[in-house]
This record gives C-alpha cells, structure tokens and sequence, in this order.
C-alpha cells in the first residue's frame, strides 16, 4: 500500500461482520427476498426473534381448532403478521417442524398439570374442573379442542408429528385416568374405560359447542361428577 493510499474497506467476502445501524451483523443473518436485501428486525433482536416465534406457534394452535392442521397454510400466517411467508420459513422451515412445535407446547402442558394433579389432595370434582378449564382456556365458541383437531386429521400428518400425537394422547389419557382412580373408587370398574369416557365426553362438549352455539360443558361435566362420586 502507498504512502497516503487509504486502506481498503473490507467487504462482505473479507469479513463475516458488517454494520447495519448500531449492530454488529454476522453475513449469514441476511436474507434476499424478491432480490431485496432484507433484515428482518427480528433477527438482530433475540429476544424480538424468540416472541415471534412463540407468537407463530400460539395462532397456528388457533388455526388447528379453528379448521385443522391440513387445511391451513403458510400464506395464512404470513396474512397474519403482516410478513412475506420466507419470514414464517425463516422461524420453521417446513409445516411439519412448526407442527412439532404446535405438539411439543400442548405435551409441556399436559406435563406441567399432570405434575400438579400428582401433589394435588382436592377432591375429584375440582381436579376435573380444572382438567377441563385446561382444554377450554382461551378457547372461542368456534373452536376445539387442537389435540382433538389433530386427532382427527390422524391420517393426513406427517411420521414425526403422528409418533408425537400418540405420545400426547397417551400422556392425556394417564393424566385422566389418574384423576378417576383418585376419586371414582365406588364404580367398581376400570378406570381407564371411565377416564376413555369421561374424555369423550369433555371433548365432545367443545364440538357441539361450536356446532349448536351453547354450551354443553357444564352439565356435561356435573353429571360426569355425580356418576364418579356416587358409592
């Protein structure tokens, strides 16, 4: 270099860092889109890039009650937030992968409460209040249960997701079945046959919900109490 000659600025191809306002950007953190050079804001924030990931999993919940795991699309995500669909293909991939996180929330659900009916001494009642409190929470009277959803679009998912969904329906029907052994002693018969019913029952509710415009649910949940508690 020669007396006086300014060093050359480093490029892209020199360096794996380069500023973009206040930021210090790794190249592969960039993204063309239509040939657009593109930074979403959501990649120099990890905590921004953490939410809307979260937020993707929680409306494609919501769109799995509202009209299955089949029948919606990218397209209607990318609608949503507002965003072009190679930023949902950012967060996931394929469907399949944002499937798996949709199952992967509902099993830590499942998990979490089953671990509180496990220390829990109230009464059969209320731990069947709260079981159904947790398949209706935040749900509209045009929705349904998602595991059911899934369970009824079975056939039509991917290996992964199937493998996951069983591990779930399992999981949902030990936890059930728990919570009529707790308190259902005077039946005389199987509890997982009642714990099969009862989540029959509890789920079925949802549908005819959304389908007549009223609920069922609690006269449905106090004569499942009254057939459980009777010696």
């Amino acid at each position: 270099m020669g007396k006086g000659t300014a060093p050359k600025p480093r490029g892209l191809r020199d360096s794996p860092f380069f500023r973009v306002g206040d930021f210090n950007v790794h190249k592969w953190q960039v993204f063309t889109i239509a040939g657009t050079l593109t930074l979403g804001s959501s990649i120099c924030h990890t905590k921004g890039m953490e939410t809307r990931k979260l937020q993707i999993i929680r409306f494609t919940e919501s769109l799995i009650q509202q009209k299955g795991y089949a029948a919606f699309s990218y397209d209607d995500l990318a609608k949503h937030f507002g965003v072009t669909k190679a930023s949902i293909h950012y967060h996931f991939e394929k469907k399949e992968d944002l499937g798996l996180a949709v199952l992967e929330r509902l099993y830590q659900r499942l998990l979490a409460f089953s671990a509180r009916m496990a220390i829990s001494q109230e009464p059969v009642e209320e731990k069947l209040a709260r079981f159904s409190k947790l398949q209706m929470e935040e749900l509209a009277d045009d929705v349904i249960c998602p595991i059911s959803s899934l369970q009824a679009d079975f056939e039509l998912l991917p290996d992964s997701m199937r493998m996951k969904l069983q591990a779930i329906s399992r999981l949902e029907l030990s936890v059930m079945q728990g919570i009529i052994a707790d308190g259902a002693s005077g039946l005389g018969t199987d509890s997982r046959a009642v714990a099969l019913a009862v989540l029959a029952a509890i789920k079925g509710s949802l549908q005819y919900r959304r389908v007549l415009g009223e609920d069922p649910g609690p006269d449905i949940m106090d004569g499942i109490c009254r057939i459980l508690t009777r010696s």
